[in-house]
């Protein structure tokens, strides 16, 4: 049993060799969030990694919830003006544009995640699709790509942190979700993963340190980010999305997305409801089927992957021109870089 988290991973944490995830923990069956929690205690945060990240991130947490805290880190994210500017793309970025798109695509990708695991060639398609995003978009080297990584790894406990439940989540829960993102970065091909969950946290807190600096950038994909989030609001009380968002920031991300303070109260609010949610466990009843996938997927249960996400115009792309004719088309492999049908189909 795990007991605290300073009592570290080992060294095959996130290793490549594991199992598939057990079918038994995505079943369509309802019980109540404290038994859910009594699985987990049941599993380990090595060998389960994949279960138990499932449990605590989509079955123990309500979607709203969910959606709430990715939206905190991907502010967290805009700290950084590279990652600003990727994502912001001179003001036709999806998180832009089609910011509720945007996000419900991404929340359904990190679903597929929990889904597949990290190790059989159906992860190993999707890890490759985001890859691909990332390579049409431009600019994600490898140290965004890994503080991204961080942001997925340690958002849920700062994010709870911040609105007064540090004990939210336990640590078999914080180094099974480590353990869990390690896999998936390994699998996306992203280098210089630290090896053990503290070691990761401190390099996450110093590149954040060091790169900190506002942007227009920033400052846009979060007012997208905020018009996104406004959709579990109905009518009038659209007028809250916002101050709920920004009463759950770090005082650095507000500043580097120059957030409006939020209403006097909502903090308060939001600390007790938080409070509520964890005191009512024993009555809140979920079910093990709730995914990402199911939540957020705008395709349904069983989406194409390449019609999630950005959609990129292969024709106008000198990289892809370099390649052959467009109509080819063409897939983009963390192991094999750049490839077209016909190469796909040969080495086949």
């Amino acid at each position: 049993m795990v007991s605290s988290v300073s009592s570290e991973s080992g060294p095959q944490a996130g290793a490549q060799e594991r199992r598939q995830p057990l079918a038994e923990y995505w079943e369509d069956r309802t019980m109540s969030v404290a038994d859910v929690r009594k699985l987990i205690t049941e599993l380990d945060p090595v060998d389960n990694d994949v279960e138990i990240t499932h449990l605590s991130l989509e079955v123990v947490v309500p979607p709203m919830f969910a959606h709430a805290a990715f939206t905190g880190g991907t502010a967290r994210g805009m700290i950084h003006p590279a990652e600003a500017t990727v994502g912001y793309r001179k003001g036709t970025g999806d998180g832009i544009v089609r910011p509720h798109h945007r996000d419900n695509d991404t929340l359904a990708f990190f679903g597929l995640f929990m889904r597949e695991g990290y190790r059989s060639d159906a992860a190993q398609a999707v890890f490759d699709r985001v890859q691909q995003i990332h390579h049409d978009v431009n600019g994600l080297h490898n140290d965004l790509q890994l503080h991204i990584l961080g942001l997925l790894t340690f958002e849920p406990d700062r994010y709870v942190e911040g609105l007064g439940a540090p004990g939210f989540f336990t640590d078999r829960e914080k180094y099974a979700r480590y353990n869990f993102w390690k896999g998936v970065g390994t699998g996306m091909g992203i280098t210089d993963i630290p090896g053990s969950y503290h070691e990761f946290q401190l390099w996450v807190e110093d590149f954040e340190r060091r790169t900190f600096k506002p942007s227009k950038a920033a400052r846009e994909i979060y007012r997208g980010q905020t018009r996104s989030f406004s959709r579990y609001f109905p009518g009038p009380t659209r007028i809250l999305a916002p101050h709920v968002l920004t009463a759950g920031l770090s005082p650095m991300t507000k500043q580097a997305v120059d957030a409006d303070p939020a209403w006097p109260g909502v903090h308060k609010a939001l600390c007790a409801g938080m409070a509520a949610m964890r005191g009512t466990e024993r009555f809140r009843k979920t079910n093990l089927s709730r995914t990402w996938v199911s939540q957020f997927s705008r395709l349904g249960e069983n989406p194409d992957i390449h019609a999630l996400g950005y959609q990129h115009d292969v024709t106008s792309d000198r990289r892809y021109q370099k390649a052959g004719p467009a109509e080819a088309g063409y897939r983009y492999t963390v192991a094999r870089g750049l490839e077209s049908a016909a190469q796909e189909e040969s080495r086949a």
